[in-house]
């Protein structure tokens, strides 16, 4: 190959990987750094979990230590000696008190939940784009290779890892989006709970 070919098939591979590292690996690669800062470092995530737990999990198992409490001044005096929390308990409708305490939990292991899902896919991220960008520099230099079986399975082998790491890529920017949109909805709707 002449210096002229090397250069038309590595100036575009070079260009894509530039641009690509610009815009995609690096991005990808601050967004676990920047996550972090924003929502634990400036205390928005520990806001939201603290609003869950003072209006709606306290408040939940309070209505519930109530009801047993009310239960249990009902009966005489002689009756309330003998009696344990677990006998009470099946006296007092106390499900819809769980079930208000069980919503917060769930809120609270939701945001948890989303958090640690977007830096671990933050982190696939720049992962899977560093590999899309190895595969483009690959694939020119696999037209270097002189016999035809070996060039034909470099030249498919590294388009195909090409071809899926980037589809993989949109797919997962617009995964990476929407579970950031409902983390920042979840964090939101909580902070303004107080």
């Amino acid at each position: 190959m002449s210096w002229r070919e090397i250069i038309l098939w590595f100036g575009p591979a070079f260009a894509w990987v530039t641009l690509w590292t610009q815009l995609v690996t690096l991005r990808f690669f601050d967004n676990n750094e920047t996550l972090f800062k924003d929502l634990v470092s400036s205390g928005a995530k520990d806001m939201a979990l603290s609003s869950i737990e003072t209006a709606k999990l306290i408040p939940a198992l309070a209505r519930l230590c109530d009801a047993v409490a009310a239960a249990r001044a009902a009966k005489r005096p002689e009756e309330r000696r003998l009696l344990v929390t677990e006998d009470i308990l099946t006296e007092v409708d106390f499900l819809p008190h769980l079930a208000g305490a069980e919503a917060a939990l769930r809120e609270t292991r939701t945001i948890d939940d989303l958090f640690t899902r977007l830096q671990r896919c933050a982190s696939a991220m720049w992962k899977i784009s560093l590999l899309h960008s190895f595969a483009i520099i690959l694939l020119p230099t696999s037209f270097l290779v002189h016999q035809v079986a070996p060039r034909l399975a470099l030249v498919s082998l590294t388009g195909l890892i090409a071809l899926s790491t980037f589809a993989w890529l949109l797919l997962g920017i617009t995964r990476y989006q929407t579970m950031r949109d409902s983390l920042l909805n979840t964090l939101s709707i909580n902070r303004k709970a107080d």
